[in-house]
């Protein structure tokens, strides 16, 4: 059967998870921080090995976690939100129609989508093909490895990586036709390596498409400002360096004019950035490596601008998806080397280098005093359930111990919302999740049987009578049905009476109840 993309990704924490015994929101609340300490040591790690010193290290593994946009401020200024209550779900959505993925709201929100899972391998992947060092049959075999599984993780990662890894491999001082060589060899072993990730992979992309609605300057600045302020500073100096009296017009010159002729200020932005970089680089040793990696993200904000992903959003959300990949692997990646490149240039001169790395800091202040506000009181373990209504947590808990294959009928409702919480929280299947998810994932011809498993749940909640019930109970396929309080809230029409008759009750703690349905009659 054609699987999620998400599987993948799971495949390493999955069994460490089942073998240490804790439930699935102990699991989660575990895996969330793991998963942000690995990325923050490996960014660390990665501005070490390229020379950086232990501030510039700490800046990096910060960035990677904690870095937030803009909008915080435009909140507060326009009187949305106080300073310590902005909304990161509002700023997760700063270019219009799209999702815009940064580290702050990727780790706060805690989603175990492919695009957070991926980080340390891409990371991984990124240091060690700059860095590390084997003999070339083991660096073939570590290249392939690394790459592979940042791809299975999260295969909208391959064009940006690739690109990424690529990017290292010419930017070698010497040697770098072999090590491209190696590259391209790395990753059609990765391929091959991860097969059974790519197999059958549902077909969820239908080609590409031309952008027309491009990122505007006000979004650039709410949104993307804190990540590319130390490359902006790093091309302001440069120009001025170029020339004292024109240097810097005549590059707000040409960003001007090419923003004008494209219509899209980003491409614009990105295009004057690089100009700034390859010339900085061209003239130091070992700046070209840093400068072809931050070019490579700033390509990929050109992709971003130009070509869209079709996917099943829909014309209003066409590039939802295509935004909030791109972002999320430019914001991880970036500030690495932008770091690189601005520790040269305060060695040549650029004066109060490190001064203006406070900048994205104070541009994201609202957003991590609102986090930081919200982390306190800390709590006093990891279980992550308290949001339900008394007695479900344990009921979640109960249904997560059972030895018996079970099926689950609860209330259906919308994305985002606390539908569906048993069957998630518990890891047993229910007959039908979210609809609009479930209509994502499958093929089109899945979409009548969505609609009638929906149509048949709301008919069972309101049946007024148990034979009713057992009925459409067995025309689900469900073994046990949920009855608390997201059922009462979502279908108040509901008769107990005829919900407890259709079966033995299995669970009752609090304000849920758990009904084991009467099996099928011979």
């Amino acid at each position: 059967y054609p699987l999620p993309y998400y599987s993948w990704g799971f495949m390493p924490w999955a069994l460490p998870a089942k073998v240490s015994g804790f439930f699935p929101d102990e699991a989660f609340n575990l895996l969330v921080p793991t998963l942000a300490s690995l990325t923050a040591q490996l960014a660390y790690g990665w501005a070490r090995a390229a020379g950086l010193s232990r501030g510039f290290g700490v800046w990096a593994a910060a960035a990677s976690v904690f870095l937030g946009t803009a909008e915080g401020w435009t909140q507060v200024f326009a009187g949305k939100a106080g300073f310590f209550t902005t909304n990161l779900w509002d700023a997760s959505r700063g270019i219009a129609h799209t999702i815009t993925e940064f580290p702050l709201f990727t780790f706060h929100l805690g989603d175990l989508h492919p695009h957070l899972l991926c980080q340390p391998w891409v990371l991984s992947a990124l240091a060690f093909w700059e860095f590390g060092k084997a003999s070339r049959l083991l660096t073939l075999a570590l290249r392939a490895f690394l790459f592979g599984l940042a791809a299975a993780t999260n295969p909208w990662t391959v064009p940006f990586l690739g690109l990424s890894v690529v990017a290292i491999s010419l930017a070698r001082d010497d040697g770098r036709w072999r090590d491209l060589g190696i590259t391209v060899a790395a990753g059609m072993a990765a391929f091959l390596l991860f097969f059974p990730a790519w197999a059958n992979l549902p077909a969820a992309a239908a080609g590409l498409g031309w952008v027309h609605t491009p990122t505007t300057m006000g979004e650039i600045v709410r949104v993307l400002l804190p990540a590319l302020a130390p490359l902006a500073v790093l091309a302001v100096w440069f120009y001025g360096q170029t020339h004292r009296v024109l240097g810097v017009p005549a590059a707000a010159f040409a960003l001007a004019l090419l923003a004008v002729l494209t219509a899209r200020p980003l491409v614009a932005l990105a295009f004057v950035m690089t100009a700034a970089l390859f010339g900085f680089a061209r003239g130091q040793r070992g700046a070209l490596p840093a400068a072809a990696l931050a070019a490579a993200c700033l390509l990929a904000l050109v992709g971003m601008e130009l070509l869209y992903v079709k996917d099943p959003y829909g014309p209003e959300w066409y590039r939802m998806n295509t935004v909030f990949k791109t972002l999320s692997f430019v914001f991880l990646v970036l500030p690495v080397p932008s770091l690189r490149l601005l520790a040269q240039a305060a060695g040549l001169g650029l004066r109060q280098a490190r001064a203006w790395l406070a900048v994205p800091w104070f541009l994201a202040l609202p957003q991590l005093a609102t986090v930081a506000k919200a982390a306190w009181p800390l709590p006093q373990d990891f279980a992550g359930l308290r949001w339900m209504a008394e007695g479900e947590a344990e009921a979640a808990h109960w249904l997560h111990r059972g030895s018996r294959p079970e099926v689950l009928v609860e209330a259906v409702g919308d994305a985002y919302s606390d539908a569906a919480r048993m069957s998630a929280c518990s890891g047993v299947p229910a007959v039908l999740g979210w609809d609009n998810h479930e209509g994502l994932w499958r093929p089109g011809d899945f979409q009548p049987l969505i609609a009638d498993r929906k149509a048949k749940v709301q008919e069972l909640y309101r049946c007024q009578d148990s034979t009713c019930v057992a009925q459409r109970g067995q025309e689900l396929g469900a073994t046990l049905l949920v009855l608390g309080s997201v059922e009462r809230r979502l279908y108040p029409e509901l008769s107990q009476e005829a919900l407890r008759g259709a079966g033995e009750v299995a669970f009752s703690q609090g304000e849920v109840t758990i009904i084991r349905l009467a099996p099928p009659e011979p």
